[in-house]
């Protein structure tokens, strides 16, 4: 077990709900709604998916996975967060998107990431954090994008 890591995964919770008690998740829910628009269009769910579910998928690779997950979650609850239900939906959806696929992007996006490196570094094979960035920055854009329009188009159709 990394146990080094836990101080930094403990900090990155502390952060997150720092943020909540200074207020801003408020901030960011109204921001959120700004750019979303507060009906059930087309154009709202669209903007909702693309922005929840691809700002996600890289600040997982900034905080790791479950803190921004909980700040995300706690963001989308605000009463600030003033959209339909259909778009608040979606926003939720592309969360699990972002939290799932967004840490694919770096090794630092989970601690998953970090302990396969550290097991594949004892049998002898190493993959530095640059090489699996270029990866994961060359492939992730492209499933995260496919993922959320697949989740457009189910939103749209059903």
């Amino acid at each position: 077990m990394p146990w080094s890591v836990i101080p930094f995964l403990l900090s990155t919770f502390i952060i997150v709900e720092a943020l909540g008690v200074a207020g801003w998740n408020s901030k960011l829910a109204h921001l959120f709604s700004l750019a979303i628009g507060p009906t059930d269009t087309t154009t709202s769910i669209t903007v909702a998916i693309f922005l929840v579910g691809l700002s996600s998928s890289l600040i997982s690779n900034i905080i790791k996975t479950q803190p921004m997950t909980i700040l995300y979650t706690a963001i989308l609850s605000e009463s600030t967060f003033v959209v339909g239900p259909k778009v608040k939906l979606a926003s939720m959806l592309s969360l699990v998107i972002g939290s799932n696929l967004g840490p694919n992007f770096t090794l630092m996006g989970t601690i998953a990431g970090l302990m396969w490196s550290r097991i594949l570094e004892k049998k002898g094979y190493s993959i530095t954090y640059l090489k699996f960035a270029a990866y994961g920055f060359t492939l992730m854009p492209l499933v995260v994008g496919l993922a959320c329009t697949t989740l457009l188009t189910e939103f749209i159709l059903f």
